[in-house]
């Protein structure tokens, strides 16, 4: 398993400096790992590739460079809802096999507009998950072409759970259908054990996002992984046991300040390292 944190960590800040953080908080770690930035495709609330227009990228692979770090994933978060096409998606995914991440992470559709228990109306949520599925099959038959993956996270609705997101892998079987484990996401947006059914989705986890939650079902509260009440041992076990080898994604930590982000994040990989060592 490789260590890796999102920019979306430093999200108010330009990705240059949000790269430099993350590499800085890899150095504090002690743990000796190359330091790995999965990007997150907006900072400073702005868009930092524009898939309207000239959809360039090359600058952001400088920066990368220029800062000495790796990437992981790509977080590709449009869906159909936001306008998405094939040929926006497929261009997201040259950016990111130009950029060099393993995969494309993306959101399925949820069944929320505007907020938690606000739902679309069946009709309009079952459209979008049709649309979506139709849509999610030649962008992974065009991955596959470049050795690339997608992952899908449980985010709610189509997969939000281990056994949904099971279902939904596991459907289509793809080689280049895969999922992201986001233990915090089932707990938080579901009320349920991540680890439940989560024996089933292993041989489908690719890569794992990590945060902690504290309290019941849509409490928002997440103080930094190892924190909270999740139990991130038992999910590596599980994943470990069905031999998960890809990223581990560090996607919140506490902190308001870039410097006391960087100090918390420093420890959560530290805290990561450790029981990664022992799964």
């Amino acid at each position: 398993m490789k260590l890796s944190a999102f920019t979306l960590i430093f999200r108010d800040i330009p990705l240059p400096a949000a790269l430099k953080a993350v590499s800085k908080a890899f150095e504090l770690s002690g743990t000796g790992l190359p330091p790995d930035a999965s990007l997150w495709l907006k900072h400073e609330d702005k868009p930092i590739i524009d898939a309207a227009n000239e959809f360039a990228w090359e600058h952001i692979q400088d920066e990368y460079e220029k800062a000495g770090v790796h990437i992981s994933l790509y977080f590709a978060h449009d869906h159909p809802r936001d306008n998405q096409t094939l040929d926006i998606a497929r261009r997201h995914v040259d950016a990111a096999v130009g950029l060099g991440a393993e995969e494309s992470l993306i959101l399925c559709p949820w069944p929320y507009r505007g907020g938690l228990g606000k739902f679309l109306a069946p009709a309009e949520y079952y459209g979008e998950v049709l649309t979506f599925t139709e849509f999610i099959l030649p962008l992974a038959d065009y991955a596959a072409s470049l050795d690339h993956r997608l992952s899908f996270k449980p985010h709610c609705g189509l997969v939000s759970d281990a056994r949904s997101a099971w279902e939904f892998a596991a459907r289509y079987n793809h080689p280049a259908m895969r999922i992201c484990y986001d233990a915090t996401n089932v707990r938080f947006y579901e009320g349920i054990d991540p680890t439940c059914g989560l024996e089933l989705a292993a041989p489908f986890v690719t890569s794992l996002c990590m945060k902690d939650h504290v309290g019941s079902r849509w409490h928002a509260e997440f103080p930094d992984p190892g924190k909270g009440e999740i139990d991130h041992k038992a999910v590596f076990n599980i994943l470990a046991a069905a031999g998960f080898n890809g990223p581990v994604v560090v996607e919140k930590v506490e902190g308001e300040t870039t410097e006391e982000k960087v100090r918390h994040l420093a420890e959560v990989l530290k805290y990561l390292q450790s029981i990664r060592a022992s799964a």
